[in-house]
């Protein structure tokens, strides 16, 4: 896995950060003063993959979200093997999350969901967030993970996960489950082949009856061919009775073409008169040119209307929205009425159940007379065993002090009473609780009147207040029934509505009520008209609009003179038209004389036709009843030699199952081999760890402690002991110096996290501060070393506040801090 790119929005100290273009290979430095958030760059890494850090190892909000805002987002780009990933996660402060992986070089999304991209992320590198804080991400004060015996139990469950012992443990276990499933599918076939030789049986039955119906299709044949040559007869005659009637339609169609046109002669003849008509107009409207003096002093007083209507419908629209402001008010109180008086309704019943709870409560006397009696005896033989044990003790004592030889008989006698002290002790306790269980109904039983009149109270109550929503409601909704019956859309409605309100006198109506009663009194020129206030405002806008064009009218009707030639010559475009339609309907004439001589020569009658239709339709139906009863009859015909062919896959069937039968057999056999395969497996497995940790950190430790330390040991729960050339021995880590430690645990993470990667794979290795303790020498050598781990780890990051150390790395990236507290991220990629 070769980290791509990372990007994130408000997360931990970063409101934005984005790098790309890592390297895919070398050693990458992250370089910072303590505390600018060089760290949380490995926490995006780890948060993208696995929805967690060091510090929020279950992806805990208030430590990943950026103070003060909602919501974070990362977004990481990396290759695996021939392909690259972006996987995508989201966290807000309500702690709802989002999460998708998407496969870049298909373009397609695999996975969405936080589980679902888990699995994925978990298929593809084969370990978990705990796994990758064991192997390949080295947090900051993390070096002793693997050391502390308090992680024991983590280490070995990550090792299992990684190695794939878990899997094949997992796999292993499924084996039972397989064999039992193996023998109820290995019975299973028994009995199916039995099933497939009573098959085999009904298929030879069924051969017999398919001669019978081949037999029964011939005659259907035979009756089907008949009535087929006595359909075709008919047909005949039907279609000379269908030309005869498709000539008549064609005649009777010419003939309203020809009407058509003699009424389009009358419409021309209209034309010319009213040509005629247009002229005398005009003629006389040159004499009434005078009558437009007066049209200025109207347009004003129409303007004047019009302000007054324009008013008018101002105030109507303040009321039309009130009207509709109310009427969602009403509707909105009606609905938290509803849902009180069903709230009511709910505590009604709570009610009922409970008053059915105290009235089952019962209570015997007798009961508690005997378990009364029955304590008491317990009690006074618990203290007679008591006074017995006490006596037998100092018994015992004294014959213990006089040494006498049958001490052992007092000693018999404190056991026995002891052992029945305590059994009336127990029985006491018993009888005890069960008395005090008794005492609590009785109790109950004498508060039950009134827990009862308490409920019967609240029930009255209850009863009263659903009363009262139920008014509520009745009441509203009466309001808004009138509401409904409110219209704005004439003048009428106007007047009508103010009486409506006046009729109805709602206190909540009284401000619409008034606002009515003053744009009428104020709209008196127009509010009494019969008709509706958008035709009104239509017909003034008009009217306005025929007053202002009347100014114009002279100079129009001097043109209307001047055009009188194209009137004249209007008419005579009149004249040839008619003279065209005449000609059309002679023509059409003589279309409709050859279609008579066309009809065929019978004696045509509806009757006659629809009787020949009838008789056709009679035919047709018969023979689709014999179509049917012959389909069957092939259906079936078909079904059964359907049935019939099958007899050699039958055949087929049965020596399958019987090779099913021996494969069952045998599979059972192959998994008791599996199972010893898979124990043998997992414990070379083991076997094989702890060596190549062992030789893995072996071969680490001499290069990056200057072969101070060359021999180490390991155990199987990760005990480390070196060998000291001082001391000539072996010695545990505890006993090195911090620096010295810190070397060896480095080594081992390091061994550790090798051993668990194949070899030439592409990885990455995450270091977060590993070198903070190491002298310079040592810090030298360490560095110097990261070179040779690159044939396991293609990319090597390193965080560290040191200084000067850019020389030891291929490519760096620097982070400093500014004065706002957001740190500064620049990066050079070689």
């Amino acid at each position: 896995m070769i980290i791509k790119s990372i990007k994130a929005r408000n997360f931990m100290r970063y409101p934005e950060i984005e790098l790309k273009g890592f390297p895919e290979r070398g050693v990458i430095g992250i370089f910072g003063n303590n505390e600018c958030g060089k760290s949380t760059i490995g926490h995006i890494i780890s948060f993208a993959l696995f929805g967690g850090t060091i510090k929020a190892t279950k992806g805990e909000k208030e430590q990943i979200i950026h103070w003060g805002e909602d919501v974070c987002e990362v977004e990481l780009e990396f290759s695996w093997g021939t392909k690259e990933y972006k996987v995508y996660r989201r966290i807000r402060q309500t702690g709802a999350q989002i999460a998708r992986i998407e496969d870049m070089s298909k373009g397609k999304t695999v996975a969405t969901g936080v589980h679902d991209v888990e699995d994925v992320i978990y298929n593809l590198l084969t370990f978990d967030f705990k796994g990758f804080r064991y192997s390949t991400y080295v947090g900051q004060k993390e070096l002793t993970l693997i050391h502390d015996a308090s992680k024991i139990k983590d280490r070995k469950e990550v090792i299992n996960s990684m190695l794939g012992i878990d899997a094949m443990e997992k796999t292993r276990l499924e084996i039972p489950a397989k064999i039992k499933l193996s023998k109820t599918e290995r019975d299973s076939i028994a009995i199916e082949k039995n099933n497939v030789e009573n098959t085999a049986k009904d298929i030879m039955e069924k051969h017999k009856e398919s001669d019978a119906i081949k037999t029964q299709l011939k005659s259907l044949e035979d009756e089907y061919k008949t009535k087929c040559e006595k359909l075709e007869k008919l047909k005949e005659d039907l279609k000379v009775f269908q030309k005869y009637k498709e000539i008549s339609t064609k005649i009777a169609s010419k003939n309203e073409v020809i009407v058509e046109k003699r009424s389009a002669i009358n419409n021309v003849i209209k034309t010319l008169q009213e040509i005629q008509d247009s002229r005398t107009k005009l003629q006389k409207l040159e004499k009434d040119i005078e009558k437009y003096a007066t049209s200025d002093s109207e347009l004003e007083s129409k303007k004047e209307l019009r302000k007054q209507f324009i008013s008018f419908k101002s105030q109507l629209d303040e009321i039309k929205r009130m009207a509709n402001e109310y009427r969602t008010e009403v509707s909105s109180q009606i609905s938290r009425y509803k849902q009180q008086e069903q709230g009511l309704n709910d505590r009604n019943k709570s009610l009922e159940r409970d008053i059915t709870e105290e009235e089952s409560i019962q209570v015997d006397e007798a009961e508690i007379k005997f378990l009364d009696v029955q304590k008491n005896r317990a009690d006074r033989s618990m203290w007679a065993l008591a006074v017995c044990t006490i006596g037998s003790l100092i018994v015992l004592i004294i014959v213990l002090t006089t040494g006498n030889r049958l001490w052992f008989v007092p000693l018999i006698l404190v056991i026995i009473t002891a052992v029945g002290a305590y059994h009336k002790i127990t029985k006491s306790k018993k009888l005890a609780q069960s008395l005090k269980q008794y005492e609590k109904d009785r109790l109950r039983l004498e508060q039950r009147e009134e827990h009862l009149a308490k409920y019967s109270d609240e029930k009255m109550q209850i009863g009263k207040q659903t009363g009262i929503a139920n008014e509520q409601i009745s009441q509203l909704a009466s309001i808004l029934q009138v509401m409904k019956q409110l219209s704005f859309d004439s003048f009428p409605d106007i007047d009508g509505n103010f009486k409506l309100l006046k009729e109805q006198n709602i206190n909540q109506l009284s401000e619409m009520k008034n606002g009515l009663s003053l744009i009428i009194s104020k709209s008196y020129p127009f509010i009494h008209t019969e008709q509706k206030i958008i035709d009104y405002e239509l017909e003034l806008n008009k009217a306005i609009d025929e007053q202002s064009s009347m100014a114009k009218e002279k100079a129009r009707l001097e043109t209307d003179i001047k055009n009188n030639r194209n009137i004249i010559k209007k008419e005579q475009d009149a004249l040839n038209l008619q003279s065209q339609l005449c000609q059309e309907i002679k023509e059409q004439q003589e279309i409709v004389a050859k279609l008579q001589a066309e009809l065929p020569s019978i004696e045509y009658s509806e009757a006659e036709y629809k009787k020949a239709e009838k008789s056709c339709s009679e035919l047709e139906k018969r023979m689709k009843e014999l179509e049917g009863g012959r389909g069957n009859s092939i259906g079936r015909l078909k079904t059964l030699e359907k049935d019939v062919l099958k007899l050699p896959k039958v055949q087929e069937k049965l020596k399958e199952l019987e090779d099913n039968y021996k494969n069952k057999s045998r599979e059972l056999k192959i998994y008791d081999i599996l199972n010893d395969a898979f124990i043998r497996n997992q414990q070379e497995i083991r076997k094989r760890l702890g060596p190549s940790i062992e030789m893995y950190f072996s071969w680490i430790l001499p290069k990056i402690t200057n072969n101070r330390y060359q021999k180490v040991k390991v155990s199987e729960d990760f005990n480390i002991s070196v060998y000291s050339l001082e001391k000539n021995d072996f010695v545990d880590i505890d006993n090195l110096s911090g620096g010295t430690e810190d070397q060896l645990l480095l080594s081992l993470r390091l061994a550790f996290a090798k051993a668990l990667t194949p070899e030439g794979a592409q990885f990455f290795l995450f270091l977060d501060e590993p070198i903070s303790s190491f002298d310079e020498q040592r810090r030298t050598s360490f560095l110097d070393f990261l070179k040779l781990l690159e044939t396991n780890f293609q990319q090597i990051f390193i965080i560290s506040h040191l200084t000067g150390l850019e020389d030891f790395v291929d490519n760096f990236i620097r982070i400093e801090d500014t004065k706002g507290g957001i740190p500064q991220v620049s990066y050079s990629w070689a």
